[in-house]
């Protein structure tokens, strides 16, 4: 039998296929908690279905409980950059869970939304890159942002 002498490059690429088999054994937690239909943020507010569509593509997947793991999302290290994004989208705001907001809490956190759909802060041009049909034309960011407004208290 001959034997496979490898140089540095080998010996590295084959050292960095062990350990990315390895990590896949890391377990992740991601998952949607069950939440009560009646608390979801469409639920409650009711908004026409083009406002209703641009909130499930663009804000949803991260801040709700009805997040879509795509397919890479099982693979490390890339699920525990995922699961670190959502579960810190979901401390933030949480649209599945809105009816449990306090209404001073809401409040401020409706007020943040508006102000980060205005500024294009949210959605995170990292999401958009994978997910097209989040990325929001300027006339969208508008729409979204003047119905946020109509939520606020004396609107």
């Amino acid at each position: 039998m001959k034997k496979i002498k490898l140089n540095l490059l080998g010996k590295i690429t084959v050292a960095l296929f062990i350990v990315f088999i390895l990590i896949q054994f890391v377990p992740v937690h991601l998952q949607d908690p069950n939440t009560a239909p009646a608390k979801d943020f469409l639920h409650i507010n009711q908004p026409s279905s083009e406002i209703s569509s641009m909130m499930r593509n663009a804000c949803y997947d991260c801040h709700s409980n009805a997040t879509e793991f795509p397919w890479y999302s099982h693979v490390a290290p890339v699920s525990w950059m995922l699961e670190s994004h959502i579960d810190e989208a979901r401390a933030h705001i949480n649209l599945s869970e809105w009816g449990n907001y306090p209404e001073k809490t809401a409040n401020l956190k409706l007020e943040g939304m508006t102000i980060d759909v205005k500024e294009g802060v949210m959605p995170l041009t990292s999401y958009t890159w994978m997910h097209p049909k989040a990325r929001l034309t300027d006339a969208q960011r508008t729409q979204l942002v003047d119905y946020l407004r109509s939520l606020e208290p004396g609107n």
